[in-house]
C-alpha cells in the first residue's frame, strides 16, 4: 500500500497560510498591496478585535470582473505575472497568486468587487452592478449580484477560526492593532498621494489625505516637531536611486522603530541599510539611540530579489556592499552640511593641579572642601553645553556641616560621568547615573508604599507632542498608570497630545523627549511579563529623572548625591540590576604597582 498521497487542496491552502498568513496583519498586508496594485486612489482598511474578528478592506482600484472572482481563490492564480522572466523584474506589490486562496482557507471571507467602467464590456450588467463570492474555509458559494461603487470589497471574519494551533499564538487585540498600524503607517509614508484610513472598533484612528509630497506626509503622520528635524536625502546613479529623509540627532530613538525602508516602493527589512545609517551617524548619537529616517531605494528590478521571504518583508541585493556604501556616503553627505555639534560655552580650564591633595580618615563636608579646592576640576573634560539635571540635587541640610560625616570623600568628575572619591579602604569609583537613579527609584517606590501622591508640577503652558498612531494608543492604554505617578497627558484631537502636569523631577528636563521615551520603553515591553505597569513606570521615571552620563556635576553636588547615598538602605545596585559603584582598595592598589 502506497504511503505517499496527494494532500487535498484545502488542506495545501492552509499549510500556504502558514507562511503567508501569521497574523491579521498579514492579511491586512496583502489585501493593501493588492488595492495598490489595483491603482487605487482610496483605501479605507476597518478592524474589530484588532483584526480577530473582522477585516475589511475597501478600495476604489479596478475592481475584478464576475468570471475572474473565482480565479481569485485559486492557488498560484494571478494577473500580475505570466512567464519565468517575470519574476527576475517584478514591479507589482504581489505577484505569487496564493494571498486569497490562502486567507480564504483560515477564514470566512467575502470579495465584492465592480469593475471600472473602462475595464468593462459596456453590454455587461457589470457597468452598474458588482458580484459578490464567499468563501468559508476554503470553500466557495454562488456567485451573487452585489450593489456597490467601482471597486472592490473583501471581508474577512474570525481568521483561523478552523486552526485552533494558530489562533492561540494571537497576541492581545491592542498589540495586534499596533501591528496593523504600522504597516498603515508605512504604506502611508511611501505612497503620500494615496488616501488611506484606518477604523478600529468604529473609531476612525487615522485619515492621511493626499499629501502634496513627502515631506508633507511625514508632518501627517509624525507631526510638526519631527517634520522640521529632517534632511532630505539624495543619490543617483545609472542603477540606483536613493531618496527621503533622514532625521537630526535630536529625534534619534531608543529603538529601530522609527526606521523605515522601501526598496522599489516596498516596506522591507534589511539589516544592512539600517548599519549603513548607522555608520554614517557613529559620532553623533551616543549608544543606544537610533536615528530616525524614512528612505526609498529605487533599483533596477533585475538587481533585487523580493521573492526570498513568504511574506515579502525582506529583500536580497545583488550587489549588498556596494548599497551599504551608497547609503553611508549619502548620509553622511546631508550630516556634514548640517552644523549637528552642540555649541561649547564657558572657559576652558586646566586638567591638572600642582597643589596636593590630603584627606583624613574620617570626612566632613568641611574638610571634603578644603581639600577638594584645588581638585574638583581634575581629570574632568573641558565643559561642554550645560544641560540641566532633571532633578537638582537637594544640597540644603538641616544640620551644620560638621555634624553630618560623609562615608566617602568626591576627589572629581571623570567624563562627566563617574564621581571618584576616597574612602577610609581606598578608591570608589560611582557610576552618577545608576546610583540617582536608585535614590530616585526607592523615593517614588516608598511614596507608592505609604500611598502617598506623587510630587507634581502643573506646567504653565501645555506641551503638545505629536505621536504616530501606534504610539498614540500606547499612550492611550497606558495613560492611568503614567497619571498614577504625576503625568497629566490629554488628547488634543488626532495623534496630537498635551502635557498638562509632570512629575516634580521633570520639570527642568525636556519633557517632550522624556515622555517619547517613556512610550518608547513601554512599546519595546513585553505585556505577558509586566505584571505590574505602575512598577514599570516607576523605573521609566526614575531612570529618566536621574542625572545623566555627561551632566556636569559641582563639587556641591557630587557631596549631596554622596549624602543621599549614605542614607539608602539598598544603594548597591541601580532598578535595573547595574552596580552603582565599583571599589579599588589601597592593599589592590598596592599589589597591582607591586609593592606587596
Amino acid at each position: 500500500m502506497s504511503q505517499i498521497h496527494v494532500l487535498p487542496d484545502n488542506l495545501v491552502n492552509q499549510i500556504a497560510a502558514g507562511e503567508v498568513v501569521e497574523r491579521p496583519s498579514s492579511v491586512v498586508k496583502e489585501l493593501i498591496e493588492n488595492s495598490i496594485d489595483a491603482d487605487a486612489s482610496t483605501i479605507t482598511v476597518e478592524v474589530e478585535a484588532g483584526g480577530k474578528k473582522l477585516i475589511k478592506v475597501t478600495d476604489n482600484g479596478k475592481g475584478i470582473s464576475k468570471d475572474d472572482l473565482p480565479l481569485a481563490f485559486e492557488r498560484h492564480a494571478t494577473s500580475k505575472i505570466s512567464t519565468q522572466d517575470d519574476l527576475s523584474k517584478i514591479s507589482t506589490m504581489g505577484f505569487r497568486g496564493e494571498a486569497i486562496a490562502s486567507i480564504g482557507s483560515v477564514s470566512e471571507m467575502w470579495i465584492a468587487s465592480h469593475p471600472r467602467m473602462e475595464n468593462s464590456d459596456l453590454n455587461s450588467s457589470e457597468t452598474t452592478l458588482g458580484h459578490l463570492l464567499s468563501c468559508k474555509g476554503g470553500d466557495l458559494t454562488d456567485i451573487e449580484p452585489h450593489g456597490m461603487p467601482e471597486g472592490t470589497q473583501v471581508f474577512v471574519r474570525n481568521i483561523f477560526y478552523n486552526t485552533p494551533a494558530r489562533l492561540k499564538f494571537m497576541k492581545t487585540d491592542q498589540t495586534e492593532f499596533n501591528y496593523i498600524s504600522n504597516y498603515v503607517t508605512e504604506v502611508a509614508l511611501i505612497h503620500p498621494t494615496l488616501h488611506i484610513k484606518l477604523i478600529h472598533n468604529g473609531r476612525l484612528i487615522a485619515d492621511y489625505t493626499p499629501a502634496s509630497d513627502s515631506l508633507e506626509r511625514i508632518r501627517q503622520v509624525f507631526g510638526d516637531t519631527v517634520a522640521r528635524e529632517v534632511l532630505p536625502a539624495h543619490f543617483l546613479s545609472s542603477e540606483l536611486k536613493l531618496s527621503g529623509f533622514i532625521g537630526k540627532p535630536g529625534i534619534a530613538r531608543r529603538n529601530r522603530q522609527s526606521q523605515y525602508l522601501f526598496v522599489n516602493n516596498r516596506p522591507v527589512k534589511n539589516t544592512a541599510v539600517s548599519a549603513a545609517v548607522g555608520k554614517a551617524f557613529l559620532s553623533l548619537l551616543p549608544h543606544g539611540k537610533y536615528p530616525f529616517f524614512v528612505l526609498n531605494i529605487d533599483l533596477l528590478l533585475s538587481k533585487v530579489d523580493v521573492n526570498v521571504h513568504p511574506r515579502k518583508l525582506e529583500v536580497r541585493f545583488l550587489y549588498q556592499s556596494e548599497i551599504f556604501q551608497v547609503v553611508t556616503s549619502a548620509v553622511k553627505k546631508v550630516l556634514e552640511k548640517e552644523i549637528l555639534s552642540p555649541e561649547i560655552t564657558g572657559e576652558a580650564r586646566s586638567y591638572w593641579k600642582t597643589e596636593k591633595m590630603y584627606s583624613p580618615p574620617k570626612l566632613t563636608p568641611e574638610k571634603v572642601n578644603q581639600a577638594m579646592k584645588f581638585t574638583e576640576d581634575m581629570l574632568a573634560p573641558a565643559p561642554r553645553a550645560h544641560q540641566p539635571i532633571a532633578e537638582p540635587i537637594q544640597t540644603t541640610q538641616s544640620h551644620a556641616p560638621h555634624e553630618q560625616e560623609l562615608s566617602i570623600s568626591p576627589i572629581c568628575q571623570i567624563a562627566n560621568s563617574y564621581i571618584l572619591a576616597l574612602g577610609e579602604e581606598g578608591l570608589i569609583i560611582i557610576d552618577q547615573h545608576a546610583a540617582h537613579e536608585r535614590i530616585l527609584y526607592n523615593k517614588f517606590i516608598a511614596q507608592v508604599e505609604t500611598s502617598e501622591e506623587f510630587e507634581t508640577q502643573r506646567l504653565l503652558v501645555p506641551i503638545q507632542i505629536d505621536l504616530t498612531i501606534t504610539e498614540a494608543e500606547l499612550l492611550k492604554q497606558n495613560s492611568a498608570d503614567l497619571k498614577s505617578i504625576g503625568f497629566e497627558i490629554e488628547p488634543f484631537g488626532g495623534n496630537t497630545f498635551q502635557v498638562h502636569a509632570v512629575p516634580t523631577a521633570f520639570t527642568k528636563a525636556d519633557i517632550q523627549k522624556i515622555v517619547l521615551e517613556v512610550i518608547d520603553d513601554l512599546k519595546t515591553g513585553d505585556p505577558k511579563r509586566i505584571k505590574d505597569k505602575q512598577h514599570e513606570a516607576i523605573c521609566y521615571m526614575a531612570c529618566r529623572g536621574a542625572i545623566k552620563f555627561g551632566d556636569k556635576l559641582t563639587h556641591e553636588e557630587m557631596v549631596a548625591l554622596i549624602r543621599q547615598m549614605d542614607e539608602q538602605d539598598q544603594i548597591s545596585t541601580c532598578p535595573h540590576g547595574r552596580p552603582t559603584t565599583l571599589r579599588l582598595t589601597f592593599s589592590e592598589l598596592e599589589k597591582r604597582f607591586g609593592r606587596i
